[in-house]
């Protein structure tokens, strides 16, 4: 999520980047390395749709 001049930062769009944010940081902490862990967009939105289990 990007902000600029014409979008306003609203409660719900504030939570949705801070449980993305989260979910981003649980997820890359899994692997030693800088950019090794980074997850996919897939994963990364797989806990947002409900997936409970993602195999890395």
């Amino acid at each position: 999520m990007f902000l600029d001049e014409q979008a306003a930062m609203t409660p719900s769009s504030l939570e949705k980047a801070l449980t993305r944010a989260n979910i981003f940081g649980a997820l890359a902490t899994q692997f030693k390395g800088d950019w090794e862990g980074i997850p996919t967009l897939d994963e990364l939105n797989a806990p947002t749709l409900g997936k409970m289990e993602i195999c890395r």
